[in-house]
Order: structure tokens, then C-alpha cells, then sequence
């Protein structure tokens, strides 16, 4: 089940992309047990996300750098991949408040430039400078 395959995840990164891909896609088995699952999973989902709102900007530094390491690729690559949406929305639960939303694209646009020092991912930048005016 996915708590199992969550806890074989070393990074809280990786549980965040397992559990988002998980609670993103709808139940196939429309069943009560399927039904159910899908609920469960986007439980998870949203746990995991406010987790990884809670852990400092270092700590996600560290843990996109031991993900990326797993996956023998970049922090910067990693950050791109799983970001097919503008400000990483895949990733963000239907249910976090619009405060955690910001905060996560904010925080991940961060992440991006210290893993690619030089470039504007997506206008960070200014995003930073009007959240924080």
C-alpha cells in the first residue's frame, strides 16, 4: 500500500512527489474500498505537505540534495521534473490554504536559484520582492 512504499522513501522530497502522484490521480475503482484508498491517499498528501512546510529552508536544501543523489541527477534537475505546472502545483494538496500554497512555490522558487545559482526560475525574484514589500 502507499504508507508502505512512503516509508521506503528516505527523503521527505520523495514522499512529498510519491504522495502528490498518488492523491492526484482519481480512484479507477470507483468502489467503496477504492474510494476509500484515494481518500487515504489524499490524507497523506496533505500530511506530508505540512511536514515539509515545517522543516527550515536548509533542511529542504539538504533533503532535495540527498533525493537528487538517489535519483543520480541534479537538485535543480529534480526541482524542474517535478514541477510540470507553473509553481510546482501538482504538488501542493486541493486542500492546503492559499498561505501554504504561497509559502510552498515561494520556498521551492528559493531552492531553485541556491541549486542554479545566476537564473530567474519562473521570476522568484520578483515574487519574493512582493510578498516580502
Amino acid at each position: 500500500m502507499l504508507a508502505d512504499s512512503l516509508q521506503a522513501t528516505s527523503s521527505h522530497f520523495g514522499r512529498l512527489l510519491q504522495a502528490a502522484s498518488h492523491a492526484k490521480s482519481q480512484p479507477g475503482d470507483l468502489s467503496e474500498e477504492g474510494s476509500r484508498a484515494w481518500r487515504e491517499a489524499c490524507i497523506e498528501h496533505l500530511a506530508i505537505f505540512e511536514d515539509w512546510l515545517a522543516l527550515g529552508l536548509r533542511q529542504k536544501q539538504a533533503d532535495i540534495e540527498h533525493f537528487a543523489a538517489e535519483q543520480d541527477s541534479s537538485p535543480a534537475r529534480v526541482l524542474q521534473a517535478s514541477a510540470p505546472t507553473e509553481n510546482h502545483q501538482d504538488l501542493i494538496p486541493r486542500w492546503a490554504l492559499s498561505h501554504q500554497r504561497e509559502l510552498f512555490a515561494m520556498e521551492l522558487e528559493v531552492l531553485f536559484l541556491v541549486a542554479e545559482p545566476g537564473l530567474q526560475h519562473q521570476g522568484a525574484l520578483l515574487k519574493l520582492a512582493q510578498v516580502t514589500a
